[in-house]
């Protein structure tokens, strides 16, 4: 394995590291059933869906930040 010395583009690495973090503010909503995979290494919460047949939907993501992103969009289409 040979180290390479190219220099780290400033503006790419600032921009991943931008992506990865999820922002501190947002959360999934109060009342959500959600939980963290240890088996799959995923994020899981089930959201009221009415077009569902049992009524709910189960949602899945990679971080809790982008488990809450995903959560509200859902909620917000639903009108919740």
């Amino acid at each position: 394995m040979t180290w390479s010395q190219a220099p780290v583009d400033t503006a790419v690495a600032a921009l991943v590291a931008r992506q990865a973090a999820p922002a501190p503010d947002v959360r999934v909503p109060e009342g959500i059933q959600y939980w963290y995979g240890r088996a799959t290494g995923h994020w899981f919460a089930v959201v009221p869906w009415p077009w569902a047949r049992c009524g709910a939907r189960l949602v899945e993501a990679g971080t809790e930040g982008a488990l809450a992103v995903e959560v509200r969009r859902l909620l917000v289409h639903v009108g919740w």
